[in-house]
């Protein structure tokens, strides 16, 4: 069972990623996705002086006074017995899908409470195309992605309600199987199905030792259940029960379910209505197969079942190709890239090294003080060029305009490949049918039993 949770870094980044990464908490389960954990609050400030100086919109690059990062943590259940390093490759994954491989983040699994938990600090500023991190429905999307890898390595999850929020009592009670709140809800579900009224929907539910009260409107703002033996009354909400418990959609329901019992075909008749509709059906769908095999037989101008795989052979030898070569200028784009957030970085704060090259004594110290992000930014960049060979001087309207181009190249590569993709898997949709047709007619009613 993982807890997910996130919030906003709108300052000192340096102290959140110095503290998730202290040797103390995490043992060494530290990693870094395009940047390096000791130094990654200042590639984050780095790529956001490289999209400030791309987009010009402090409000859309991540430059201004908003948040500078995100951190997320993901917590594991004691009883999952998970180790460390499985913890960290679940974080990993987590956090790659999440965030689509555009944003730079550490990963530090700490290991030092007795439950062992990931934290995931993440600039919000892309490094891919500059972009400002979208937070719109984070929590329900991030818990989503969370749950599903946690199930495909046998962890437990907690289930959600119908506002996408859990309640950890709740969820443990269910666990063992004695949730009265989805006793009560079945209870409910039953009654309706059987109720000609709201009064035989509470007279049913009675008999099943479930008061109800404030049925009507001006009893209450919400019908309210008393179940038998459980202290608390629980109201008919949607944040309580579901939107189908409500009392406006509790008596919608029963109208329905009216309705439905009503209008009922009785057996005979429905089977009959339903096997004539899957035969006409199915007839219909196998002659659009067959005008779709004949047709791709023609396009293609294919004669034989070896034509068709040689086809797919070669066509699945062209998508690893494209792939090798977009990852091959992927791979430089990412440096020019780097070389990019550089300049940008020391042209930004060039001003503020200036300055403090001007001052001495007491005014130099309480200046480095007010401004030791930026200057360690600054010193960085000039050291990360200089290891590379290269010096601020290079004009980095050019280095912008080589990765533009290299982006365009690469998203008419991928274009490529979805074409490509798609022809085979027609091939392979018209090469099932054929093997298909081609059995003799005591294989197809083998296949059938």
């Amino acid at each position: 069972m993982a807890y997910t949770s996130i919030h906003n870094i709108k300052s000192t980044v340096e102290k959140a990623i110095a503290y998730i990464i202290n040797p103390d908490k995490c043992e060494g389960y530290v990693s870094g996705y395009n940047c390096e954990p000791d130094v990654a609050d200042i590639e984050f400030r780095m790529t956001a002086a490289l999209a400030e100086f791309e987009k010009g919109n402090y409000s859309k690059c991540g430059t201004g006074k908003t948040n500078l990062a995100y951190h997320m943590i993901q917590s594991f259940a004691p009883d999952d017995n998970i180790t460390p390093a499985q913890a960290h490759e679940i974080g990993q994954r987590w956090a790659d899908e999440f965030l689509g491989g555009k944003y730079e983040y550490v990963i530090a699994t700490h290991v030092n409470t007795g439950i062992i938990h990931n934290h995931i600090i993440f600039n919000a500023t892309s490094f891919y195309d500059f972009k400002k991190f979208d937070n719109y429905k984070t929590q329900k999307r991030m818990r989503s992605i969370s749950d599903r890898i946690c199930m495909e390595n046998n962890l437990s999850v907690i289930k959600s309600r119908d506002n996408g929020k859990a309640s950890y009592y709740e969820w443990t009670m269910k666990k063992a199987g004695q949730s009265w709140k989805d006793h009560l809800k079945e209870s409910i579900d039953a009654a309706i199905t059987q109720s000609d009224s709201i009064k035989d929907f509470c007279d049913i539910l009675k008999i099943h030792g479930i008061q109800v009260s404030n049925v009507d409107e001006h009893e209450g703002k919400y019908i309210r259940f008393h179940v038998e033996g459980v202290k608390r009354v629980c109201r008919g909400r949607t944040k309580t029960l579901g939107a189908d418990y409500t009392r406006e959609r509790i008596i919608q329901r029963i109208e329905r379910s009216i309705w439905e019992r009503s209008h009922r075909f009785d057996e005979s008749q429905q089977f009959a209505y339903y096997v004539e509709r899957q035969s006409k059906a199915q007839n219909v769908e196998r002659t659009a197969e067959l005008l779709m095999v004949l047709d791709t037989i023609h396009t293609e101008k294919l004669s034989s079942t070896d034509d068709i795989q040689n086809r797919l052979d070669g066509i699945n030898e062209k998508i690893v190709q494209q792939r090798e070569k977009i990852k091959e200028i992927d791979d430089k784009n990412v440096a020019y890239k780097k070389v990019a957030s550089f300049l940008a970085t020391i042209k930004k704060y060039e001003p503020i090294q200036f300055e403090r090259e001007m001052l001495h004594g007491r005014k130099l110290r309480r200046y480095e003080e007010l401004h030791d992000a930026e200057l360690r930014a600054y010193s960085f960049a000039v050291q990360q060029l200089d290891k590379m060979g290269l010096n601020s001087s290079i004009d980095l309207d050019k280095v912008i305009e080589l990765i533009h181009n290299r982006d365009r190249e690469i998203e008419r590569l991928k274009s490529g490949i979805g074409n490509i993709e798609q022809q085979a898997q027609q091939l392979q949709k018209v090469q099932s049918l054929i093997k298909d047709i081609l059995r003799t007619p005591h294989q197809r009613s083998e296949t059938i039993r």
